[in-house]
């Protein structure tokens, strides 16, 4: 089984034609996609006609998770991701489901509602936030970013109950924005770890972040780093 830890993705700005019509045209501003730097900012409009922007949510941790209806692994995590959001959304905890490159809403519908999702989801039939974070076809993509605006995390795959549980958590206790803040955390003596080390840079990785089907990114010594098991 192998995990892939970590990506920089080089971004430019991008706005693009409108969603639909009466339906805000998504946007994204420009940077670089990296953990610890601040999240790119975008707007887009939702499945209920409203407008989301992440810049509006300044001061929450928020999941950014790019999904599609063709996506299995994408509706295994979902009820795993709305159960942490019952949870912690009033300690200021958000969601931005974003389709990836879909418009048919009557089947937007129909998948979240199966999956049992009731938090935000954002339309983006162009890629254009798609794109200005670097995610493809290899869904779900999940960006979490912490209170201060800042990535803290970008993983690629379907993610386990316990890993949201934990991430989440830790940015809502004020974890700062590390490579990894999961693997980041004081790790009790009994809880088995994966150590590595690139030069002086070390990191320990507890292996319940590593186990099941989840991508956990990260980078070490300024490098992005591949770990296989």
């Amino acid at each position: 089984m192998a995990h892939r830890l970590a990506v920089a993705t080089s971004l430019v700005g991008l706005t693009m034609a409108a969603c639909g019509q009466g339906t805000p045209a998504a946007s994204a501003g420009p940077g670089v996609l990296v953990v610890g730097s601040p999240a790119v900012d975008f707007q887009a409009g939702t499945l209920d006609g409203a407008t989301v922007q992440l810049g509006a949510l300044h001061g929450h941790v928020v999941l950014i998770n790019f999904w599609a209806t063709w996506c299995a692994a994408c509706r295994s995590e979902m009820p795993a991701i709305q159960q942490v959001w019952d949870r912690e959304h009033v300690r200021g905890f958000d969601v931005v489901a974003i389709d990836y490159r879909e418009s048919d809403r009557d089947a937007m519908r129909r998948f979240l509602g199966a999956a049992g999702v009731r938090y935000g989801s954002a339309l983006d039939p162009d890629g254009v936030i798609a794109q200005a974070y670097g995610v493809g076809l290899g869904l779900p993509v999940s960006v979490f970013v912490d209170r201060g605006g800042r990535v803290a995390l970008i993983q690629t795959g379907p993610m386990a109950p316990d890993f949201i549980d934990q991430t989440v958590a830790a940015l809502l206790a004020g974890a700062a924005s590390t490579p990894n803040p999961v693997a980041g955390r004081d790790v009790e003596a009994e809880s088995p770890v994966l150590g590595v080390s690139v030069g002086a840079a070390a990191r320990a990785y507890p292996l319940l972040a590593l186990l099941g089907p989840e991508v956990v990114n990260d980078e070490l010594g300024g490098a992005p780093l591949v770990v296989t098991f």
